[in-house]
């Protein structure tokens, strides 16, 4: 049985999923897009982010929340966070990005974070999705 809570810690917004007996596989999006094409997309960029700033503020959420998440920065996508993590190189920037609100209004939000090389973003972590 999984429970989703979501929850709204300053400007991040987290879905944090607890299952018991039910294996998740996260679907793994491969990228490598330019900037422009991104923002083509009608992302909202803000950031740079830090990552231990991000890290420390989820797991303020986690560590609240009634799932049965491990206690950890990502709670249960912490394996996922640290796979996006080890993709950053010398010079990247990490930035939050979200749908605008018509995207999520007609269901097809999404929320995260990208990392940015330069002017492309190499890698994404989806926080949310609706």
């Amino acid at each position: 049985m999984c429970k989703n809570v979501l929850v709204t810690l300053g400007a991040i917004t987290l879905l944090i999923t607890g299952c018991s007996g039910i294996p998740v596989e996260p679907k793994e999006e491969k990228v490598s897009i330019s900037l422009s094409e991104f923002k083509a997309k009608e992302y909202i960029l803000s950031g740079p982010e830090d990552i231990e700033k991000i890290e420390s503020e989820s797991y303020e959420i986690v560590e609240k929340s009634e799932t049965s998440c491990p206690k950890l920065p990502l709670g249960c996508r912490q394996e996922d966070w640290e796979k996006f993590k080890s993709k950053v190189k010398k010079g990247d920037e990490i930035f939050h990005f979200t749908s605008p609100p018509e995207h999520w209004a007609a269901l097809y939000g999404r929320a995260g974070y990208a990392i940015i090389r330069g002017d492309k973003v190499v890698d994404v972590f989806i926080m949310l999705v609706n």
